[in-house]
This record gives C-alpha cells, structure tokens and sequence, in this order.
C-alpha cells in the first residue's frame, strides 16, 4: 500500500499530524515543484490573454513585465494581470501597457496579502497579528504574547513551522537564528 500526498504548505499540513505521523512522513521522498521560469510565466499568461482579453490591446511587453514582477509565481502573475486587465476596462484605455503593470502591481501586491491573511489557520493569523501589531519583534517576545493570547496553544515546534509559512507567505521576514531571531511584519 502506498501513500500520496498532496500539499500547498507542508509545515501547515505536518503541525496538525501527531508527531509519530510527522516523524513517518519527514523520512519518506518529496518531491519540491520549482516555481515557473519566465518563458512559463509568459505562456501562461498569454493563454489568459488569448482567453479572456483583445489580444491585440495587449502589449507583449506588459506580459512580460508581469512575468518578471511575479517572480516565478503564477498566482501573483495572474492577480497582476487581472488588475492590469481591470485598470484598462475601467478607464477606456485602448492598451494594457508596462506603464499599466507598473502602476496596478503595487494594488495587486498589496491584494494577494490581504488574501494570504485571510486564508491563514487560527494559531497562523495570532502569529501573524501579534507581530504586525509591533512591527517587529524577537522570538521570546512572540512565543509569550502567543501564549497569553491563546486558550490552547501550539508547541513551539509547530509554532515555529507556522512562522516559517508566514515568511513563504511573504507576510513576516526573520532575521538571526535561534533564540536570537528576530520577527518583522512586511505589512
């Protein structure tokens, strides 16, 4: 018999399993996908173009601009290119140009972390919320605001894999390692 399975945020995923299970399935394989290269990005985003816009209004420029700003990431690149798209149909323009882009994607950033925010676990956003609320603060102080705050909280460990998918998330930065980590909020 054998066992497939399929995650977004494996910490996420691991700090619900017991920690027999977590121990089974950190010795089993993974397989990482990488994220998408700029030719990749480009195609996927022509095909949206080519689905759902007036190619021709479309500057290839903008779609690579997208591409690059998205950074390997097909869901930034798509919010992008939806705000974009959004930008030109409300205000009559007759292109989608990198001047567009460049004016929509800080909007369209500034979107995809709300989204993140509100996708995230309980024990994920108080992490999340007592950080933002200071800015920036170490781990002891996190770890203690944590647990004032939560009726039945985590482990460190599994606190600690809820931390790291807060940065994958791009919603917290560390800085330093082990007890001299420091957390800062990237809202």
């Amino acid at each position: 018999m054998s066992l497939i399975c399929i995650t977004v945020d494996e910490d996420e995923w691991l700090a619900e399993l017991s920690q027999p299970a977590i121990s089974r399935m950190q010795s089993t394989q993974t397989l990482r996908l990488d994220k998408y290269s700029q030719a990749e990005l480009v195609d996927i985003l022509a095909s949206r173009v080519a689905h759902g816009l007036i190619r021709s209004r479309v500057d290839d420029n903008a779609i690579a601009r997208i591409a690059d700003i998205a950074a390997g990431n097909a869901r930034h690149a798509i919010t992008v290119l939806r705000w974009a798209a959004q930008q030109v149909a409300g205000r009559d323009r007759a292109h989608l140009t990198v001047d567009v882009v460049e004016a929509v994607a800080p909007d369209a950033e500034a979107d995809m972390q709300r989204r993140r925010v509100r996708s995230l676990g309980t024990h994920q956003r108080l992490l999340f919320e007592i950080i933002n609320e200071a800015g920036e603060l170490d781990g002891e102080t996190v770890h203690a605001r944590y647990e004032a705050r939560c009726d039945a909280p985590k482990s460190r460990t599994t606190r600690w894999r809820y931390l790291k998918s807060l940065e994958q998330y791009e919603l917290i930065e560390s800085r330093g390692q082990g007890r001299g980590t420091d957390y800062v909020s990237l809202l």
